[in-house]
């Protein structure tokens, strides 16, 4: 966790204000971490909680790929604290700062996600975009898996791709038609092409009332917070 002083306390990670603050606040680390020599850097901001007098306690996950070793990483938050690398629009203080290395993911895997499990939330039928559940590299997606909770309704999970006009693209999608509730896993036929940095999105056409898919937040205390993803809902 560290103090950021210009952001105000954000508790509820389902509102549209913590969704941008987040994404900027996100936005703005990575800009700052793209002028290190190595390495792809991207955040995701997991909660905002009230510091003594001013601004809020952020905890986030930070994931990299590249030549980046753990010294390395706690020399770039030196400097980021240090203010030594600056960071557009917000002001960092080190008072409670800890980290915590995860063991990482191989810079190309077989499976990008989580594991589909059980989880405790259905939802509506809005479209979600998890804005950091990426494809570390380029490569093809030959199957999906997911966890179904009601063995009616179709929904599509599609590949997503953020444009530099700050537009999202569609890339491709899968149809997930009724299937029996529990784990499924759709082979594609003809595999999709991904480049580094698409992300996956599940959305729904108006005829499917809600959502089919288990899903869970921070609240639900259901999955580690690494596990969990920014989401950008729409309708």
């Amino acid at each position: 966790m560290l103090i950021i002083e210009t952001v105000t306390t954000l508790e509820n990670r389902d509102t549209e204000q913590f969704q941008a603050t987040a994404q900027r606040f996100g936005a703005a680390l990575e800009e700052a971490l793209s002028q290190q020599p190595s390495g792809q850097f991207q955040v995701n901001v997991i909660r905002f909680q009230p510091a003594a007098g001013f601004g809020s306690l952020v905890s986030l996950d930070m994931s990299v790929v590249g030549r980046v070793t753990e010294s390395d990483v706690k020399n770039i938050w030196t400097n980021l604290l240090s203010r030594q690398i600056p960071l557009r629009g917000y002001n960092l203080v080190g008072v409670n700062f800890d980290m915590k290395l995860l063991e990482g993911r191989p810079q190309c895997p077989e499976f990008v996600g989580r594991e589909p499990t059980d989880l405790p939330r259905a939802g509506d039928n809005w479209a979600n975009l998890l804005l950091n559940n990426a494809f570390p590299c380029s490569g093809t997606v030959t199957a999906w898996q997911y966890y179904r909770l009601s063995s009616q309704g179709t929904a599509y999970v599609g590949v997503w791709r953020l444009t530099p006009s700050s537009q999202f693209l569609l890339v491709d999608k899968t149809e997930l038609p009724p299937a029996q509730t529990g784990p499924v896993e759709v082979t594609l036929a003809q595999p999709i092409k991904v480049n580094s940095g698409d992300f996956i999105g599940i959305f729904y056409s108006s005829s499917t009332p809600n959502n089919v898919i288990a899903q869970a937040t921070l609240d639900d205390d259901a999955v580690p917070s690494e596990q969990l993803y920014q989401n950008y809902r729409v309708q």
